[in-house]
């Protein structure tokens, strides 16, 4: 009679529980009488044990809050429906181990339920788990991709700025320089115009004569617009010899041809005239006696070192100074 009065000691105890630790220390020493049940062979004894635990057991469940309750899982139907099976077994009660029995299977079923929906709950877990690191790996993946585009239009950018800057400073420079070039074009037409100015007449050789009639004509009758002007229109113009133009030309004008010389006040005309009016490059090269675009931008860029659309361009400039 021992053992059922220390199982009523233990339902007194547990009513009397409110603390959770004491609920478990309670159900330990109950699962250990369970245990017992199966070493003892007083059947009536045994009997009343295992009545006396299926209450404490639905005291425990009472007691334990539902979301708290124990699913119904192989460890109970091992500790709290085996142990009463055997017991019926022993006490010769086969009906009531039959139902026992269908207990125990019925028991079974739902555990291998409960199991199966724990599993199912944990690889749910676990989809949810990898759903949202893959979409966190997709979200880092896209942060990288943002990052990179913004990396590489900063740099785009920065590389962008410097050009503009050195494309902006090379246009400073190139207009500095072509304002310097102009000037120094400029100053040399000046002193060459005052030292052909400067000859006087008594002193004037046949030589410089005829060379200072020939500017004259040059000056005055602006000969060289005629684009098919040679040394013989020259000559004729003159009342002299071809041969006395030519030597003219190359003794008075640093050994200047006679195609040289007329092209030379054919691109000073030219660079007056883009200088001073707003026609057209190609309007300016025929009235100056060039028949040839090409020819005459050519011998343009070589005399001014500018292109005649960069002449204009600066000698405008110097204009509004």
């Amino acid at each position: 009679m021992k053992k059922p009065i220390l199982i009523l000691a233990v339902l007194g105890l547990l009513t009397a529980c409110s603390d959770k630790k004491e609920k478990t220390l309670v159900q330990g020493e109950t699962i250990d009488l369970l245990r017992e049940v199966r070493t003892t062979h007083q059947v009536d004894h045994t009997l009343q044990i295992i009545d006396s635990l299926e209450q404490v057991m639905n005291r425990i469940d009472t007691l334990s809050p539902a979301s708290e309750r124990p699913c119904m899982t192989f460890d109970i139907i091992r500790n709290r429906l085996v142990p009463r099976y055997e017991a019926f077994l022993k006490a010769g009660h086969n009906k009531e181990a039959l139902t026992t029995a269908t207990v125990i299977c019925q028991a079974i079923d739902s555990a291998l339920t409960a199991q199966n929906r724990c599993d199912a709950a944990e690889l749910s877990v676990i989809y949810e788990t990898q759903q949202k690191e893959r979409a966190l790996e997709q979200r880092e993946a896209v942060e990288r991709l943002h990052l990179i585009i913004i990396i590489g239009l900063t740099l785009l950018l920065t590389i962008s700025v410097i050009a503009l800057w050195r494309i902006i400073m090379t246009k400073r420079k190139l207009h500095e320089k072509n304002h310097e070039l102009f000037d120094t074009i400029q100053k040399a037409e000046s002193e060459k115009q005052k030292a052909e100015n400067g000859i006087a007449i008594e002193c004037e050789t046949p030589i410089q004569k005829l060379y200072r009639q020939i500017q004259e004509l040059m000056h005055n009758k602006q000969a060289y617009t005629e684009s098919e002007l040679t040394r013989e229109n020259l000559a004729q113009m003159l009342g002299t010899n071809s041969r006395y133009v030519a030597d003219a030309i190359r003794k008075c004008s640093d050994g200047m041809t006679v195609t040289d010389f007329l092209n030379h006040h054919r691109l000073s005309h030219a660079a007056h005239l883009l200088a001073t009016t707003d026609d057209a490059v190609t309007l300016i090269a025929d009235i100056s006696g060039f028949n040839n675009r090409s020819y005459f931008n050519r011998l343009f860029r070589e005399r001014y070192k500018l292109t005649p659309s960069e002449y204009r361009k600066v000698a405008k400039e110097r204009g509004r100074e």
